[in-house]
């Protein structure tokens, strides 16, 4: 964050000494936001302290130079390894790490997926200033997994998420978004479901492009990788896996289940991190 920005942000919004009340807080904040956004080009901030970008006013918080710093390096350094490379990012939610390929790499393309529609527009918010970003991000809402009965092609995919992202009803608001998963609800003729393998197929036909895939499923890793044997076994692309414990049981998988099935693929693992949640870098035995 650059530091004329960090002093207004220690002046209004961090500021101890200003009343809390809510009403207060309303009545600044468009004026704080329309002071931040003059010259149209967002913030500048590190996001895990490794990955520079510009974000959105409103999607610009200081706590976000903290986050993940692991994964964040690791995906910064794979970037810088692989020019013109592809970012498929499971699981998305609000994009920052798809931003920060954007960013770091102005030939990457990036494949953004998220099952909550308004979690992939606010996606494409903070990417916003990314350059030349509609012609290098791809949004598409789906659940990755278990194929559904009657899966559409990624091209009709495609096309139905920017027809839902077009309704004028749509806000950008983190009040707006929701928890969607494998477990959730949901009609395939609400929500469609694909195998990774599948959407790999599609999307990169392109042997020689290299990819790594981000998947941060809440839980739901496990399915998401036994549907996606073919790509770990003939594409190796380089894996960031975000493992979740406490949640696996609830969708039939096991910490140990995962790391048997990468394993045998013929992937190293390296867990770069934990918090709430283990973070794991995997990459083919033949690049590790």
């Amino acid at each position: 964050m650059s530091e004329i920005a960090d002093l207004f942000d220690r002046l209004l919004r961090r500021n101890r000494w200003l009343p809390r009340a809510a009403w207060l807080r309303g009545r600044l904040r468009a004026p704080y936001h329309r002071l931040l956004s003059r010259g149209g080009r967002g913030l500048p901030l590190r996001i895990g302290g490794a990955l520079h970008v510009r974000l959105p006013v409103d999607f610009c918080a200081r706590e976000l130079q903290c986050y993940e710093p692991e994964t964040a390096a690791a995906i910064r350094d794979w970037v810088a390894k692989h020019p013109g490379g592809v970012f498929v990012d499971i699981g998305c939610s609000y994009g920052y790490f798809s931003c920060g390929v954007l960013f770091a790499d102005p030939t990457a393309r990036v494949l953004a997926i998220d099952a909550d529609l308004p979690s992939l527009a606010i996606a494409r918010h903070v990417c916003r200033f990314a350059p030349a970003v509609a012609n290098r991000l791809q949004l598409f809402r789906t659940l990755i997994g278990e194929q559904g009965d009657t899966p559409p092609t990624v091209d009709a995919l495609q096309r139905q998420t920017a027809a839902a992202l077009g309704d004028p009803e749509l806000k950008i608001d983190v009040k707006s978004t929701n928890y969607v998963n494998l477990d959730t609800e949901i009609g395939e003729n609400q929500l469609p479901r694909i195998s990774l393998d599948r959407f790999i197929a599609e999307t990169l036909s392109d042997t020689s492009v290299p990819f790594m895939v981000k998947c941060d499923v809440e839980g739901a890793e496990q399915i998401v990788l036994e549907a996606a044997a073919e790509t770990l076994e003939t594409r190796k692309p380089t894996l960031l896996i975000s493992v979740h414990p406490p949640y696996l049981p609830k969708f039939g998988g096991s910490v140990d289940a995962i790391r048997t099935l990468i394993q045998g693929h013929g992937y190293w693992i390296d867990v770069i991190g934990i918090d709430h949640e283990e973070h794991w870098l995997c990459q083919p035995k033949a690049n590790a």
